[in-house]
């Protein structure tokens, strides 16, 4: 063999150098994943601090047929409710559902809240079953159970101030007769 035809050896380059493309591509999709949940993790911290959110599961919590239904201790197993807050100052709007759970069973939680210049008060808090079964838990009023398929509009609120009154229909007005018509109407 000729020593001239001998090639000199190159060194293999480093890892990082044959996978830095590799190694930038999954450090961003780390940072945009990092970035999601703090995000998640951030919204459902604010929506579980506001007054809405903490009256209801007060509320709920504090029942004594919600405790019967599903034991105790009663957990909220929500990331991050599913609904909406609304706040233009001085009035707000709030319809949002969580999931509880206890060791008797799972259930999940829709509310409706308003504000109006002043505190925010619940409008309706509804617990439903996995069975079918909803509980209606209103402020003031003791808790009322309403058969699956109902409409909860059919409960009535007597002590929750600020509602107008449900419309009843009343006695038929009597049609006129066409010939008690004035001459030009007919």
């Amino acid at each position: 063999m000729d020593s001239d035809s001998v090639l000199p050896r190159v060194p293999r380059p480093s890892w990082f150098r044959r996978n830095w493309l590799w190694l930038l591509i999954a450090s961003l999709v780390l940072l945009v994943c990092a970035i999601a949940v703090a995000v998640i993790i951030g919204l459902g911290a604010s929506f579980r601090s506001s007054q809405p959110y903490r009256l209801a599961w007060e509320q709920v919590r504090s029942d004594s047929r919600v405790v019967e239904r599903l034991g105790q201790p009663i957990s909220d197993t929500t990331w991050i409710p599913a609904g909406s807050i609304v706040l233009t100052d001085p009035r707000g709007e709030a319809s949002f559902i969580f999931h509880i759970a206890g060791p008797k069973g799972k259930a999940y939680v829709s509310v409706q809240a308003r504000k109006f210049g002043g505190p925010w008060e619940l409008q309706r808090v509804e617990v439903h079953f996995e069975d079918g079964q909803r509980i209606t838990v209103e402020p003031g009023t003791k808790l009322m159970e309403v058969a699956p398929g109902s409409s909860p509009d059919t409960i009535s609120r007597p002590d929750v101030g600020g509602d107008a009154p449900k419309w009843k229909p009343g006695p038929a007005a009597p049609h006129p007769d066409p010939q008690d018509r004035a001459p030009d109407q007919r």
